[in-house]
């Protein structure tokens, strides 16, 4: 586990809460008390004196902006352009503003930008036209749409549409009231099996600020994710500034007295000099909170867009050792993967590739040695399914190969496939827990125990149905359990 943190220092900024559309499912219709907070409109100039301040003291920062539409802010392009000598920034916005002047003024490596798809104001077509504008000027760009009951029979097609231009569109949950009842809890078993095969099984992420973690139960009831009463660093690593330049701890200590920082415009915040046991441990739904002790679970949330970006790259160069790896060039493969590791020691997913590609090559030793490095220097949560799925696949091959520990091999293969699973949940990867059920049901159907085999396929199935070797496994069980 990663027990060091990253100096520097997050904040969300709800810089307003006008918005130049007026989507159906917009949470400021049945929130009042937050639409309602009069935002303080200042020169660029003053807030540049604001936020070298917080510089001087804190360092460079990472600052979401969002609201509302942030880009509807007076002037707000030449804001960001100045404060980005300074700090990084992510927005949540509609893209509804001059993409061209933004490309002329805003550093594009010191950006990041999640672009909301609201369908009810503009087509398809024209929002991923200026999403590729972005992607073609080297900008980190990333598309999301709200799950609204009414738009789930055309976000399937949204989806095959935003795909064919190599643009993924990633789904949040509505929270909200429709049609007399309250979402996401509401969702029915048909509306939730939809959500799963389009990606969304865990519902999270209202889409401002930090995000709120619900998992779909089987009843259809949405269940908090609670935190225990812990020592906690938000407040003192990360704070949220609210349009009238109040700050607090964090989301859930909004408008709360224990949760207050200050004010950013009146020159009295200041943040936690260590960090603290959150009061309110019992409300806190927030899967990105600071926990100490839990830095597997949210270290690799908190990112800027340099981050990013060497992920990217990172990403680019793994893709290419796939691609030599899945047309035969195996020897080429393992260089290319030992050529990253050259400049990015004990990097976690060069490591399971590379692990990976031992198992293929039948080279167990090698491959079991390289997964277990993975793993001991893996803190990220969205990596560690993978890790346990290729760990899982290195027991039961192993195993496999020799007969004498078939049992042994199996039992630990389960146990690293499981924990896939389990980790998968975390990281709402869809993918990663279809595959895990997929070599769980493969290890029980050589267990001949053929009712876990076909459960465990089943639910690998739920989730991705066209899969042709689910589909193989499938007509092989049917015979062999006859």
């Amino acid at each position: 586990m990663c027990e060091a943190i990253s100096p520097r220092v997050f904040f969300t900024w709800d810089i307003h809460y006008k918005c130049n559309y007026y989507c159906s499912y917009c949470f400021l219709h049945f929130e009042p008390e937050t639409a309602n907070i009069e935002a303080v409109y200042l020169e660029v100039e003053e807030w540049v004196k604001i936020w070298t301040d917080i510089y001087k003291r804190y360092g460079p920062c990472h600052i979401l902006v969002t609201g509302g539409e942030p880009f509807t802010y007076p002037n707000f392009m030449d804001l960001v352009s100045s404060l980005s000598e300074m700090h990084t920034f992510g927005f949540s916005t509609n893209l509804s503003w001059d993409i061209n002047e933004f490309i002329k003024k805003v550093n594009r490596l010191k950006v990041e930008i999640e672009a909301s798809f609201h369908p009810e104001f503009i087509g398809a077509e024209e929002f991923l036209k200026k999403i590729k504008l972005l992607k073609k000027k080297d900008y980190l760009v990333s598309a999301t749409v709200v799950a609204y009951p009414l738009l789930l029979d055309k976000i399937i097609k949204y989806k095959e549409i935003f795909k064919k231009e190599g643009v993924r569109l990633n789904l949040y949950p509505y929270r909200g009231p429709h049609d007399s009842r309250n979402y996401p809890d509401a969702y029915s078993e048909s509306e939730r099996q939809l959500l799963k095969k389009l990606g969304l099984e865990i519902g999270i992420k209202a889409s401002r600020g930090l995000m709120d973690v619900y998992k779909l139960t089987q009843d259809g009831n949405a269940q908090e994710k609670k935190q225990e009463g812990k020592i906690c660093r938000m407040g003192q690593r990360y704070a949220k500034i609210i349009p009238n330049g109040e700050v607090y701890r964090c989301c859930a200590a909004v408008n709360k007295k224990w949760g207050d920082l200050g004010n950013v415009i009146k020159k009295t915040f200041e943040l936690l000099d260590r960090p603290g046991l959150c009061p309110d441990p019992m409300n806190c739904t927030c899967y990105k909170s600071m926990v100490m002790g839990e830095e597997d679970r949210w270290l690799g949330y908190w990112k800027i867009p340099n981050d990013f970006r060497a992920e990217k790259k990172m990403r680019d160069e793994l893709g290419v050792a796939k691609k030599l790896r899945d047309t035969g060039k195996i020897e080429e493969a393992v260089d290319k993967i030992n050529q990253i590791l050259k400049t990015r020691p004990g990097n976690v997913r060069a490591l399971t590739l590379l692990g990976e590609v031992y198992l293929q090559k039948k080279d167990f030793v090698t491959a079991g040695n390289t997964l277990q490095e993975a793993l001991k220097n893996n803190s990220n949560p969205d990596d560690a399914s993978w890790i346990y799925r290729t760990l899982g696949r290195f027991y039961f091959e192993s195993a496999m190969n020799n007969n004498d520990t078939k049992k042994e091999g199996f039992g630990q293969s389960l146990d690293c496939l499981e924990k896939a699973i389990r980790f998968a949940d975390k990281s709402n990867n869809v993918a990663d827990k279809a595959w895990a059920h997929y070599e769980i049901a493969t290890v029980y159907h050589n267990k001949k125990n053929y009712p876990k085999a076909q459960e465990n396929l089943k639910m690998a199935l739920e989730y991705e149905p066209e899969n042709g070797h689910f589909r193989e496994l499938r007509t092989l069980l049917e015979k062999d359990a006859r």
